[in-house]
């Protein structure tokens, strides 16, 4: 009885023949094609959420600020500037400055940040110019009355209080968090 050939790697499972799973299989490259750019685009997924600052909830100079009498949250009132205005920039070829942006006619955000300045909750705001009055701390909440309602942050370790920051700044930035009016 004669033998047929199998080539190499082709064979019953346990036969010399037999394809043994090597470090090629064990890092992806046996997978088919569009496994590996979806794992590839997954990843470039995770390291946009963490490492591209979706910065327009953070402000360097917030309108309004509150800080707990604990000292471990503080509530932040910031101005979202429109995409296309430049606040005190002069158009090029032009004398003089541009009309400063009036901030109360401005959108806004109501963010609750913790010990460590990241941000715990966002609220998204109406008009700038309807100020909020103060906030009322409590043991486990902080409540702008008719404004937001905030959790107090619980304290976590960084890397997950990190993660918490950009998840809520992701959030805020989609549009993917509570208006104002829902609180009234």
């Amino acid at each position: 009885m004669s033998e047929t050939r199998l080539p190499p790697g082709r064979g019953r499972p346990g036969s010399a023949g037999a394809a043994r799973p090597g470090p090629a299989a064990a890092r992806g490259q046996g997978l088919p094609r569009w496994r590996r750019w979806l794992r590839g685009l997954l990843l470039l997924g995770v390291l946009a959420v963490l490492w591209w600052p979706p910065v327009r909830v953070d402000c360097d100079d917030p309108v309004w600020r509150d800080a707990s009498p604990e000292g471990d949250a503080a509530v932040l009132l910031c101005a979202r500037t429109p995409n296309f205005v430049s606040p005190n920039v002069a158009p090029a070829g032009s004398e003089g400055e541009a009309p400063p942006v009036d901030t109360a006619a401005l959108r806004g955000w109501i963010s609750l940040r913790d010990a460590r300045d990241l941000v715990a909750g966002v609220v998204d705001l109406g008009r700038v110019g309807d100020a909020p009055g103060p906030v009322r701390w409590t043991a486990d909440a902080a409540v702008l009355p008719g404004r937001a309602e905030f959790a107090r942050p619980a304290d976590t370790a960084l890397p997950l209080a990190f993660l918490r920051d950009r998840l809520w700044k992701w959030r805020a930035l989609l549009g993917f968090v509570a208006p104002d009016e829902a609180f009234r």
